[in-house]
């Protein structure tokens, strides 16, 4: 099926040419950790809903919360939909593919299934008990942000596998390390946040958004850049010159001019913030010098073949 379009956090278009037949939806989007808006008046028939994130800081699970329901329901009152589940970006497990599809009809799910020797997504016994293990923590995670215990949840969930004859409900010793790592993780990430406010003469003050759920935001830089090509070059420079690797908007799909057009010509970088407090010190202090001191290139000619 060809792209007729992207579309922006404020769901501002780009490209529509036709009338579009599906739209995908990663929701939260994984680079801003915010949840991007459809496209006013933007009628399909079918709804691809990415699932990236289901786990979101104890200040924000109820927001988080509300706005996944909001997109589900939406893709439920479509005519197809096929939802797609991972624990790879909450359990920070990277190549661990979708673990979980939900589709209307059979010809979905036979093209997923033709598509997983390309993208090689894991299956198997070990990725469903995995998955399984997932759902029971994030159930026990709520529970505990929500109510402070997490007994009566789990009470329910252990019925749930007696009744199902599943095997293998996860120990108390298991659920209690999984909401004491995330809750160690959102400690982090409020640490590493004060780190990027004590940066933040970097970047564009509105565009400095913490995550509703994940570990990044997409700040723009407060420099000035003549084009996307000049952008890209500078990135380019900064690795060469600095031996800092920068991650561009274009990394995460679409291409230099639609990202260009969407964010209204603001040179955007993903900031990770899964990363030590000290480490995210250290690489912002470095950007700071490369902003200061290494050039964007004069003109498009003495680019390298930048994508």
């Amino acid at each position: 099926m060809p792209i007729l379009a992207h579309y922006g956090d404020q769901g501002q278009k780009y490209g529509l040419t036709g009338k579009a037949g599906a739209l995908v939806d990663v929701c939260p989007n994984g680079v801003t950790g915010g949840f991007f808006e459809v496209p006013h008046r933007f009628r399909v028939q079918a709804v691809l809903l990415d699932l990236a994130y289901q786990i979101a800081s104890p200040t924000k699970v109820a927001v988080a919360e509300e706005q996944l329901a909001a997109r589900v329901d939406a893709a439920l009152a479509c005519e197809k939909y096929v939802f797609v589940f991972t624990p790879a970006k909450d359990l920070s497990i990277p190549s661990m593919r979708a673990g979980l599809v939900v589709a209307t009809d059979s010809e979905i799910t036979s093209v997923i299934r033709r598509d997983r020797a390309e993208r090689t997504y894991s299956v198997g016994p070990l990725v469903t008990r995995l998955f399984l293990h997932y759902f029971v923590l994030i159930l026990a995670y709520r529970a505990h942000v929500l109510f402070g215990e997490s007994a009566s949840e789990l009470r329910w969930v252990v019925q749930q596998y007696a009744e199902l004859g599943v095997r293998g409900v996860p120990s108390r010793k298991d659920i209690d390390d999984g909401i004491y790592h995330w809750l160690k993780m959102a400690e982090r990430l409020s640490q590493s946040l004060e780190v990027l406010r004590r940066h933040s003469h970097l970047f564009v003050p509105a565009t400095l958004t913490p995550p509703t759920i994940g570990y990044s935001c997409f700040p723009a830089l407060r420099k000035t850049f003549h084009s996307a090509r000049n952008f890209l070059g500078w990135v380019n420079c900064v690795g060469r010159e600095a031996g800092l690797k920068l991650n561009p908007a274009v990394l995460f799909g679409g291409a230099k001019e639609s990202w260009w057009a969407l964010y209204g010509g603001q040179p955007r970088l993903r900031i990770n913030l899964s990363c030590a407090p000290t480490e995210l010190n250290m690489l912002l202090g470095r950007l700071a010098d490369a902003l200061q001191y290494v050039d964007p290139p004069s003109s498009d000619e003495e680019l390298l073949d930048v994508p």
